[in-house]
C-alpha cells in the first residue's frame, strides 16, 4: 500500500487498481493488445477496484490532498 497525490503505472501484465482509502480520480490509456471499454477517466472510492490491461498506462490522483490514499496494483 501507497499513500499518494499523482502516481503514473504501467501495466506489464493484466493487473488491478485496489483502493483501499480514499477517493481517486483514475485515467487509463488506451494500449495494449485488447483495447476495450474501460480506458478513460474513472471515480473510484474505497473498496472498489478497476481492472487495468497488459499494455495500459495508468494515472491517477488523489480527490482530496489534505486525506492520504491507500491501494494495491495487482498481478491478476
Amino acid at each position: 500500500m501507497s499513500s499518494l497525490k499523482v502516481i503514473s503505472l504501467f501495466a506489464e501484465q493484466d493487473s488491478e487498481l485496489c483502493i483501499k482509502q480514499g477517493r481517486v480520480w483514475a485515467t487509463v490509456g488506451v494500449g495494449g493488445d485488447d483495447a476495450d471499454d474501460n480506458y478513460g477517466d474513472h471515480f473510484l472510492e474505497a473498496g472498489q477496484k478497476m481492472s487495468v490491461l497488459k499494455g495500459q498506462n495508468l494515472v491517477f490522483e488523489s480527490m482530496n490532498a489534505e486525506l492520504p490514499v491507500f491501494f494495491d496494483f495487482i498481478a491478476i
